[in-house]
């Protein structure tokens, strides 16, 4: 029986595996298709208000790819490290493109703070290189709590 759970196991994080990395070539592949688009919207002749315009759309298309390429390496590296840096570059995302009052400016300031605050101080270095089932495993043993290994028997 531990024999078959340990196939079915092994199988699924093959599978999964597999699809995270089809979703990261998907990506890839939207990000290039974007870049196309992106360069497209540089125009030289236009006014002052045409210019800004663009600008911003130039803006909102780089932090979209910029967020993709931060998910692709989230989706990857299974780390907190990269957990972190995605949330922080999609609210600076949404602060830089967004058309917000200053409340909302003020709790993005406040979201990205707390972010960086996470990664400053509650990371530690084995974080980088730890994925997020080793840290899940790392925090349940430090609180006491044990999680049955599919393993033992």
């Amino acid at each position: 029986m531990n024999q078959i759970k340990r196939r079915a196991t092994t199988f699924f994080e093959t599978a999964l595996e597999i699809v995270e990395i089809g979703i990261a070539v998907l990506l890839l592949v939207f990000i290039a298709v974007n870049l196309v688009s992106l360069f497209s919207h540089v125009r030289l002749d236009a006014s002052l208000t045409d210019s800004f315009k663009t600008l911003q759309h130039y803006l909102e298309l780089s932090l979209n790819l910029i967020i993709c390429t931060e998910f692709i390496r989230m989706i990857y590296a299974h780390t907190m490290e990269a957990v972190l840096e995605a949330l922080i570059f999609a609210i600076a995302r949404g602060m830089i493109a967004g058309h917000m009052d200053g409340v909302q400016t003020l709790l993005y300031v406040a979201a990205i703070f707390v972010l960086m605050a996470v990664r400053k101080y509650l990371l530690t270095q084995k974080d980088d290189v730890q994925s997020f089932k080793s840290h899940l495993e790392a925090v349940c043993e430090n609180i006491g709590v044990k999680i049955k290994d599919p393993d033992s028997k």
